[in-house]
């Protein structure tokens, strides 16, 4: 009578499971049934078998991992261990303990892979997150994209907090938002703007349109079209300001260039500083020269050596 009655209620689990495969429905077994089931031997062999898979509600959903969850939507796909999927349509989270809360057509296809929702999403290393947006990729491990379009995190720890069309490409390397933004190498940071790019390793564009900090250190803060090719580099904004040598530093206006180690032009317009540790204070046209020279401001050109130089300060 015992073995009737267990062979029975092995049954009863066969026949929901018969049912499960042919309506492509999970069985959800109440844990009092579960408990009971378990009392028996034989049933507890065939237990071995089944994997705690849920899908409580959508349709076309899959939960195929060990301990995966389905929430609902339809044509999800959750078969990694550990998996989830909370609902949305065409979700997969095919790594173990991955996780995509919602949208369409978002991919968690490595371990610890998180998308939060949007559509065409894809954390595609471990322990990277695309919390929502459009088309945006996570290709680095614990890389981060925030949200935004077509956005792209592909190396370690690299970030792009939003924006469009925006790349973080080299280890450690961010973008705060804008458009078309790229921070090229290791730790290169972009706070926003459009069609800026960092090129160098630790190199910095806080803004501003087409700016380029293309060596170790160098650092543009806004406006456009700036450029900062040297070691340690430095142009706070303007326009179309240049520097070419290391330790060099603009401050603003339009045009200038500084060309020597630690050449200074503080603003102005079309100011040249060729001389090392050389400055310029402003105005315009105006071209230094010697090493350690100045010139104030005004228009001109100077060409004093050091001697010149502490008669001109003196005569001033």
């Amino acid at each position: 009578m015992q073995k009737c009655c267990r062979e029975s209620k092995l049954s009863r689990l066969l026949i929901l499971i018969v049912l499960e495969q042919w309506m492509g429905q999970r069985a959800v077994l109440s844990l009092g049934m579960f408990v009971e089931l378990q009392r028996e031997p034989l049933v507890q062999e065939a237990s071995l078998l089944v994997s705690l898979q849920q899908s409580p509600g959508g349709s076309g959903n899959t939960a195929s991992g060990e301990l995966s969850t389905v929430g609902g939507g339809d044509a999800n796909t959750a078969s990694g261990t550990w998996s989830t999927v909370g609902g949305g349509y065409e979700n997969t989270a095919s790594g173990e303990m991955s996780t995509v809360s919602g949208g369409n057509v978002n991919f968690a296809p490595s371990d610890y892979s998180t998308v939060g929702g949007g559509v065409g999403n894809n954390s595609s290393a471990a322990y990277s997150t695309v919390s929502g947006g459009g088309n945006n990729e996570a290709n680095g491990v614990h890389s981060t994209v925030g949200g935004g379009t077509s956005n792209l995190a592909n190396d370690y720890i690299t970030t792009v907090s939003g924006g469009l069309n925006n790349t973080a490409n080299d280890s450690g390397s961010f973008v705060g938002g804008g458009q078309d933004n790229v921070a090229m190498n290791s730790f290169g940071t972009i706070g926003g703007g459009r069609s800026n790019a960092t090129a160098s390793s630790y190199s910095t564009v806080g803004g501003g349109q087409n700016n380029s900090a293309s060596d170790d250190y160098a650092f543009v803060g806004g406006g456009q079209n700036n450029t900062a090719e040297a070691t340690g580099a430095s142009i706070v904004g303007g326009d179309s300001n240049q520097v070419w040598s290391s330790h060099a530093f603009i401050g603003g206006g339009q045009k200038n260039y500084a060309n020597a180690s630690g050449a200074v032009i503080v603003g102005g317009a079309n100011n040249i500083a060729f001389g090392i540790n050389s400055t310029v204070g402003g105005g315009s046209f105006n071209k230094v020269r010697g090493d350690y020279s100045l010139i104030a401001g005004g228009g001109g050109i100077l060409h004093p050596t050091r001697t010149a130089l502490m008669q001109f300060l003196t005569i001033a």
